[in-house]
């Protein structure tokens, strides 16, 4: 994977939960937070949880994700910078899917007796 590999072409976990503008964000501007994704942390929901005593909540990932693009886009992709915990939790589950799946396939190849 490139840093400039669009996000739509990872088929991320995060696909779930549509990513607004996936289309034109590439890795690179998920990693140097130009993506124009909120922060999840901006959400008023990431919160409640705990706000309301629940201080043994686990929030996974993927909700992670839906809270972040839950917000409106703060800004066009690649057109400036603002730091997004969202941004990292996108490319985190994008690498975990591709790990996941080299897994698959070496194992698949070993048990033919195969080198991978």
């Amino acid at each position: 994977m490139r840093r400039s590999t669009p996000y739509r072409r990872l088929k991320a976990g995060a696909g779930r939960h549509p990513v607004p503008n996936g289309a034109q964000i590439t890795i690179r501007e998920l990693l140097n937070h130009s993506s124009g994704i909120p922060n999840y942390e901006d959400n008023p929901k990431y919160l409640a949880p705990y706000l309301a005593g629940d201080v043994a909540h686990v929030t996974t990932p993927q909700q992670l994700v839906a809270l972040g693009t839950a917000l409106k886009p703060a800004f066009a992709p690649g057109t400036s910078a603002a730091y997004s915990n969202t941004n990292y939790t996108v490319a985190g589950l994008s690498r975990r899917r591709d790990s996941e799946a080299l897994q698959r396939r070496v194992l698949q190849v070993k048990c033919r007796g195969g080198v991978p």
